[in-house]
């Protein structure tokens, strides 16, 4: 968390980085690997985390793009449409995380349509995973308190309960724990 908290500190490769890793710590979690150290094979932890970090984009753009008409035109209701838009590209991200960290192939990124049906059969676990990723990044905000500051660290202590949480379950549904 140190090394992440610190990297976060550099606006964007941060970021990147910071996603790597948390895609490495995966990887080596489902081959019942220790997924500490993490912060090796930098080139590694760019690569993967910069296709994690562009399909995020990619998700996430037709809501940033309604938000953006929104604010042009000053209408609430495509603001409200584009927070729905966003809100369900985010619920959908989990559905192919796991299944890139696993094997590192970008077809996982590039295919919503698998993502949406792992998501709608997580069922009751993948429910959980959200509840404890919306504790823990509820908790982050504590990091706040630290003159604003602790807030890096805080923040990728939450992403990785996050992962955690969201891999499991799907590590465990599709068969993806060595």
């Amino acid at each position: 968390m140190l090394i992440g908290g610190l990297l976060l500190w550099i606006p964007v490769l941060g970021f990147v980085l910071n996603m790597g890793y948390r895609l490495q710590m995966v990887h080596r979690m489902q081959r019942n690997q220790s997924p500490w150290p993490g912060w090796n094979h930098f080139p590694e932890l760019l690569l993967h985390g910069g296709v994690a970090s562009a399909a995020i984009l990619g998700y996430h753009l037709p809501a940033l793009a309604v938000l953006l008409l929104a604010w042009k035109l000053a209408s609430a209701q495509l603001a409200l449409l584009g927070l729905i838009l966003g809100a369900a590209a985010t619920f959908f991200l989990p559905g192919f995380m796991t299944f890139y960290a696993y094997d590192f192939d970008p077809m996982h990124v590039i295919r919503p349509a698998p993502a949406l049906r792992r998501v709608l059969h997580g069922g009751r676990a993948y429910l959980k995973a959200w509840g404890i990723g919306i504790c823990a990044c509820a908790l982050s905000f504590a990091g706040l308190l630290l003159l604003g500051i602790g807030f890096a660290w805080t923040s990728v202590w939450f992403w990785q309960v996050a992962a955690f949480c969201f891999s499991r379950v799907f590590s465990e549904q599709y068969g993806l724990l060595e």
